[in-house]
């Protein structure tokens, strides 16, 4: 199983906490490894059974009718069906613009809200740190943005699944969430945050899907151009 280069997307507040170190783990939900007769893309209607019992059988057994009606182990579905697996390297695609001249004006001015960087063409990428708006450039949706003009790369650690409600504590903290005292608290704060992204296309916290935990660490440039080049 070899390692690839694949694109992913965060919102911009985890994006932060990306570059803050805070957030080391990601969630996505599983959704049918390809379209089946039934129509269906979803989790539930009959299309995923799960015989999922963390404790009992660690690897568990899911059954993803879109490929065959046996149970199949989940370390086997990862390895064929996980959308990243243990060595790729994600490159985090953000909402950008490029040849913004106020930014070179105002770096190191007080001029906070956005970084300037050159790349290998000396073209000036600038990327949305927070909510306000560039004063020099036109925000572009992270959807076009190029590999070229990634400054964020990630190694994939490890990849597993698991029940959304799962999710214990200590790894809300890897999600990127602050650190608010008590455990309810960081559930609540996660569930929220999850909806705001999930809620709309019918995976609520309360549906509790399946989904992908995605391990990972942060990259240099430099350790990804080295490693490229072996």
């Amino acid at each position: 199983m070899s390692a690839s280069e694949k694109p992913i997307f965060f919102q911009t507040e985890m994006v932060q906490a990306i570059m803050e170190g805070r957030k080391t783990k990601t969630r996505r939900v599983i959704k049918p490894a390809k379209r089946n007769h039934r129509g269906g893309f979803k989790q539930g209607n009959g299309l995923w059974i799960d015989g999922y019992g963390p404790e009992e059988c660690p690897n568990g057994h899911i059954k993803d009718y879109s490929v065959s009606s046996v149970w199949q182990r989940k370390d086997y579905y990862i390895k064929d069906f996980a959308p990243y697996k243990p060595g790729d390297i994600l490159w985090v695609r953000e909402t950008w613009a490029s040849h913004c001249d106020e930014c070179q004006h105002n770096q190191g001015t007080g001029y906070k809200d956005a970084t300037c960087i050159f790349v290998g063409d000396c073209e000036r990428f600038t990327y949305k740190a927070s909510d306000n708006v560039c004063p020099g450039g036109k925000w572009r949706p992270s959807i076009h943005m190029p590999r070229e003009a990634a400054r964020i790369f990630l190694k994939v650690k490890s990849v597993r699944m698991e029940r959304l409600q799962d999710i214990m504590p200590d790894d809300v903290l890897k999600e990127g969430l602050i650190d608010v005292g008590t455990e309810v608290n960081a559930l609540d704060m996660f569930a929220e945050l999850w909806d705001s992204i999930y809620a709309k296309s019918g995976y609520d916290w309360n549906v509790n899907p399946w989904v992908w935990v995605v391990e990972f660490e942060r990259l240099t440039v430099k350790e990804v151009n080295h490693g490229q080049k072996k």
